[in-house]
């Protein structure tokens, strides 16, 4: 980088600023490789609940909207959410699904030789309880399916919105899970009222990241999805603070 410095003062002002670009993102792409610049990940899926959290989903669902039935509302298309598929909102080569991958394995994962995808890693289901570690049978599960969303509002959202609602930018590791294929077939895009994970012990933090996405983003619940949420978190047992 010295002698680049020695070059510039040679140089025109507009021609000293991109040779700076050019060698910063260059800079950038290899500490990506590397390994070595801080980027958000997403934290592991937790699947316990505490007091606190169990206090404030029930305030949630208290102050939600509740409908009978959805509106009327354009048809749901996943195009509309996800354009290109899993996004890179920051730019670093790893989508979504790859941060989401890497950042909810419970042992480090195994990156590609360029850093921008993961080969393997250690997961556990959120739902079953499973654990694998080919991220080939792993899929990336909206807990609030896109096509509930739309159902329940985020069809209002502008087209930026949608796109972030769908790669989950404000908290993935609420909204967005690591599943094994199967079950996330299982879920597809039902509600809490048809579909609660087959173990029981795992519904609580399912419920409450249900209503924290929906909270997030303003969505209306249905009379029936809110009967059936509060009947769940009316049997969780919240994990006690430590002294």
């Amino acid at each position: 980088m010295s002698g680049l410095r020695a070059l510039l003062p040679k140089l025109g002002t507009g021609l000293k600023a991109r040779i700076l670009a050019g060698a910063l993102v260059a800079l950038a792409a290899v500490l990506v490789m590397l390994g070595l610049r801080d980027r958000p990940e997403p934290t592991r899926f937790d699947v316990t609940v505490t007091e606190s959290e169990l206090e404030q989903g029930l305030a949630s669902l208290r102050g939600a909207v509740v409908v009978r039935e959805w509106e009327p509302s354009p048809p749901y298309r996943r195009a509309d959410y996800m354009p290109r598929g899993w996004a890179d909102l920051d730019g670093d080569c790893r989508d979504t699904r790859t941060e989401v991958l890497a950042g909810q394995s419970i042992s480090e994962a195994k990156m590609s030789a360029n850093g921008c995808e993961v080969v393997s890693g250690e997961w556990i289901d959120p739902y079953t309880g499973l654990r694998f570690s080919d991220p080939n049978v792993a899929d990336i599960d909206h807990v609030v399916a896109l096509a509930e969303a739309h159902r329940a509002g985020a069809w209002r959202l502008s087209a930026e919105e949608r796109i972030e609602l769908a790669n989950d930018r404000w908290a993935r590791s609420v909204g967005l899970a690591v599943v094994e294929r199967r079950i996330n077939q299982s879920k597809a895009d039902r509600p809490p009222q048809e579909w609660l994970p087959p173990v029981a012990e795992r519904q609580c933090s399912f419920a409450l990241r249900w209503i924290a996405v929906k909270d997030r983003w303003s969505l209306a619940f249905q009379a029936t999805e809110v009967e059936a949420l509060t009947a769940v978190l009316d049997r969780c047992q919240p994990l006690q603070p430590l002294d």
